[in-house]
């Protein structure tokens, strides 16, 4: 009975929720050490640990910005299909241009032997010439396509907001080969720019030479004995982007080409030479567009040059009160720099009346300091292409024909004054 209410008790107190007793948890003891009398008064050694293993991180990537060194674009929005076009228009342009650097090359190492003699090589760089005049006036409408796809279909009108941009810049990413062996660097340039002066660069390096009859020395492959390129290392006129006989300012001023129904051009050993005479069967309405588009690039880029050289000292000389006591010009620090680039960019000198005396001072004084380097260069090739000792010679001979005429000035006015004039009766 005691069991049973014992057992029914415990029943209920399970039921009302009594926590029934769990069991201790058993705890091993931990051995003693020995005492230091029984060990001899060292100490025991104790149980290694294990080394802790280390946690293997996961591996992952961060994934960061990188910009694609492909066609840049401006900050204008503006549809892509005009860019594309000018983006294909330039590739066809390098790739012609990689073409005839190859040619030089190869023209160069081989010699005689390469292309079965230098006739064939000469009729191959003509070839080379036409695709790469096609393919310039090509990147030329397709760049200006471009630009005006930008004024009809852009977010932001930017000829109201910064007239700065007023020609937006096509920028073309290429390997721009290094000095000597230090390999190639990637560059990121004006095309347009670019088009003015890579001819020149090019064959300025080159001085691509033309074997020609026995017995007579090799001449320049843009001579006039040769393809007539107008060029002139010497005298400092470069090579013609186009490759024509004219130089651009005359291409625009209204030159025009060979007339094809006459005899066709050959050099001296008898080697056709017609195409660059007759503008390659160009249409002569795009060579001129070309021509011109080109040139107001040029003088678009001078204008930036001047402003960049002096951007805050030569914009600040801005006149004030007209001139002082002293003869000189009172600066204006008030007016802002950003009227000046205006001004300048845009040839508006109407801003304040001052500004148009200002403006040809500083023009004046940049002319001025170009045509001092340019003057410094050309003499500079010309001792290079003479040499001193030819160089005094002439210098002397010029001064002994001055000697001469004026001794003779001299003799004649004596002789004019010993000259007695006797009047003749009829």
């Amino acid at each position: 009975m005691k069991d049973r209410n014992m057992m029914s008790r415990l029943r209920q107190w399970s039921e009302n929720g009594k926590p029934s007793r769990k069991p201790k948890a058993e705890t091993k003891r931990k051995k003693k050490e020995p005492p230091s009398w029984y060990t001899g008064g060292k100490e025991a050694e104790k149980p290694k640990t294990p080394p802790k293993k280390e946690k293997v991180r996961k591996q992952y990537t961060v994934l960061r910005y990188e910009k694609k060194m492909l066609v840049d674009t401006t900050w204008v929005d503006g549809g892509e299909a005009a860019r594309v076009k000018a983006g294909q228009a330039v590739a066809l342009r390098e790739m012609a241009i990689g073409e005839l650097e190859q040619h030089m090359i190869r023209a160069r190492v081989d010699g005689v032997l390469y292309m079965n003699g230098p006739k064939n090589q000469f009729s191959k760089y003509l070839k080379l010439f036409k695709k790469i005049t096609s393919s310039t006036i090509a990147v030329c409408e397709a760049i200006q396509s471009w630009r005006r796809q930008l004024h009809s279909g852009a977010r932001i009108n930017y000829q109201k907001s910064c007239k700065l941009m007023e020609r937006p810049q096509f920028t073309w990413s290429y390997m721009r080969q290094l000095q000597g062996s230090a390999g190639k660097k990637r560059t990121t340039v004006n095309y347009m720019k670019k088009m003015l002066d890579d001819m020149d660069i090019m064959f300025l390096k080159g001085q691509t030479e033309i074997l020609g009859l026995l017995g007579h020395e090799p001449e320049l492959l843009l001579g006039p004995s040769r393809a007539g390129i107008s060029a002139n290392f010497i005298m400092g006129v470069p090579v013609c982007p186009l490759l024509l006989p004219c130089t651009l300012q005359e291409i625009a001023n209204g030159a025009t080409p060979r007339d094809q129904t006459l005899r066709p051009l050959k050099t001296l050993e008898m080697w056709p030479k017609n195409d660059p005479a007759i503008w390659y069967g160009i249409n002569p309405d795009r060579v001129r567009f070309a021509a011109q588009y080109l040139l107001e690039e040029e003088e678009h880029e001078l204008k930036l040059t001047q402003l960049q050289r002096g951007t805050l000292d030569a914009l600040s000389t801005v006149l004030k009160n007209g001139r002082a006591k002293t003869g000189r010009y009172n600066t204006n620090t008030a007016m802002s720099d950003l009227l000046a680039k205006n001004m300048i960019l845009n040839g508006d000198v109407k801003v304040e009346p001052q500004v148009g005396v200002a403006l040809t001072e500083i023009t004046r004084e940049r002319l001025l300091q170009q045509l001092q380097v340019k003057l410094e260069k050309a003499k500079q090739t010309l001792r290079e292409a003479v040499g001193d000792s030819e160089i005094v010679a002439r210098k002397a001979r010029v001064d002994h024909l001055k000697f001469c005429i004026e001794r003779a000035r001299k003799q004649l006015k004596k002789a004019k004054r010993d000259t007695v004039f006797v009047p003749v009766k009829d």
